[in-house]
């Protein structure tokens, strides 16, 4: 009923546990799954589906990026998802997607959930996505929704979010491996 984030920050290692709530309608996003991480600048994003745990395809429907685009004081601005293609995110490029449309890797920052609107591997491969903002920004929390209309067995289970300043091949460093749930319910 959980999930668990480890993060690797310095000498500080911490697993996050949530048993928040969680949806069969996507259009409520219930099965989005966050995780809140030190404040870290970021230009390009690299997100890396490492796998499903047996799943022939690697699926998911949106992966988001809170934070800020200025450096002020934190708590006079609104969090924003910095990432979604309406505030100006863009994909680099990916390593795989199953098409250029419905299950393209662009999908996954364009702020809608459900059919043609969701990502998915080739068979039986890993993904790799890079990801430009418009500006530097500071980001404090990563958010994953794995849900897509196909068997929950296919959704995302292993995930990590490199960030940089330097470039889209250059100077990433990770700010986490996540594992998210990947079930379909509806809590009591």
């Amino acid at each position: 009923r959980g999930r668990r984030h480890e993060a690797f920050l310095g000498l500080l290692d911490f697993t996050l546990e949530n048993t928040g709530p969680q949806s069969q309608d996507p259009a409520y996003s219930l099965t989005e799954q966050s995780f809140p991480f030190e404040p870290t600048r970021a230009r390009w994003v690299r997100v890396v589906f490492k796998s499903n745990h047996g799943g022939d395809f690697i699926q998911a429907s949106e992966v988001k990026l809170m934070g800020f685009f200025s450096d002020g004081v934190v708590a006079e601005q609104k969090l924003k998802n910095v990432l979604a293609a309406e505030n100006g995110g863009k994909l680099v490029y990916t390593t795989t997607q199953y098409d250029d449309g419905g299950w393209a890797a662009r999908n996954l920052i364009d702020g809608k959930l459900g059919a043609g609107h969701e990502y998915c591997t080739q068979p039986n491969t890993s993904a790799e996505m890079v990801f430009v903002l418009p500006k530097t920004a500071k980001i404090i929390q990563v958010a994953f929704n794995p849900y897509t209309t196909e068997d929950p067995k296919r959704w995302a289970r292993e995930v990590e979010v490199q960030l940089s300043t330097e470039g889209p091949r250059q100077g990433f460093k990770s700010i986490g491996k996540f594992t998210l749930h990947n079930r379909q319910s509806v809590d009591p």
